[in-house]
C-alpha cells in the first residue's frame, strides 16, 4: 500500500506518493531514475555504476547518463565524464579520456592522446587550437 511514505516523499491531494515513487497494483514502486533503498522504505536517485535495465533508469535522475547494454549499469554517455557518482559533465580539452570518441563527442576536432605524463587526455586535432570563447 502507499499510505506511509518516508519523510522525503510528498503526498498529492489524493494521498498517493508522487515525488520518487508511484502506486501500482496497491504497492509502491520507484519512478524511473530511482531505486529502492536496501530496507525498502524509500526511493533514492540512481547513481552511476548502479544496476539498470534501460537508459531511462539512469537519465531519469542523472542528465547525460546511459545504461550500458551488456554490463547493465549506469554510465556517462560518450563525451561526458563522471563526477561524484551522480553527475555527468561534458569533457573539455585536457580532460582524461580512454578513446577518441570520449573527446570528439564533446569537443569538435579533438581526439584522445597520450600526454608527457603518460595519461590519456583530450587534445585538439592537428591544425586546430583551443577556443576559449563560450557560445
Amino acid at each position: 500500500r502507499c499510505d506511509s511514505p518516508s519523510e522525503s516523499d510528498v503526498l498529492s491531494d489524493s494521498g498517493i506518493v508522487n515525488s520518487t515513487s508511484v502506486c501500482s497494483v496497491r504497492s509502491c514502486i520507484c519512478k524511473k531514475g530511482f531505486a529502492s533503498r536496501a530496507d525498502g522504505t524509500s526511493c533514492e536517485g540512481r547513481k552511476l555504476r548502479e544496476p539498470c535495465q534501460d537508459d531511462e533508469d539512469c537519465n531519469g535522475h542523472i542528465a547525460n547518463a546511459v545504461c550500458l547494454p551488456i554490463r547493465k549499469v549506469c554510465f556517462c554517455a560518450s563525451g561526458f565524464q563522471e563526477e561524484l557518482l551522480d553527475v555527468c559533465n561534458r569533457r573539455k580539452i585536457n580532460d582524461y579520456c580512454v578513446k577518441d570518441s570520449d573527446c570528439e563527442d564533446a569537443v569538435p576536432f579533438s581526439h584522445c592522446k597520450l600526454n608527457s605524463s603518460n595519461q590519456r587526455v583530450c587534445k585538439c586535432n592537428s591544425g586546430h587550437q583551443v577556443n576559449n570563447i563560450s557560445t
